[in-house]
């Protein structure tokens, strides 16, 4: 067995495994936005509607970066730093 074997041992092959460090920023989200006061005016329901659609999509960037670390496809980003 050993006439078959080269020279040089083969090389050791070792796992190492690190918890991931994911950034504070990326762990909470903007707060839902407060229902206006009555009376509610067409104005009003329209800006909390924008204002909601703001923190789901605040949410949603936060979640996309944090699967980024995690499968290893983010780059760097301003925010971040």
């Amino acid at each position: 067995m050993t006439a078959c074997a080269g020279s040089n041992p083969p090389p050791v092959i070792q796992r190492v495994y690190e918890r991931q460090q994911i950034p504070a920023s990326l762990l909470a989200c903007a707060a839902e936005p407060a229902v206006p006061p009555a009376p509610v005016t067409e104005f009003a329901v329209l800006e909390y509607v924008v204002r909601l659609r703001a923190a789901l999509l605040d949410c949603r960037y936060r979640l996309g970066r944090v699967a980024g670390l995690v499968d290893g496809s983010a780059e760097a980003d301003a925010r971040e730093k």
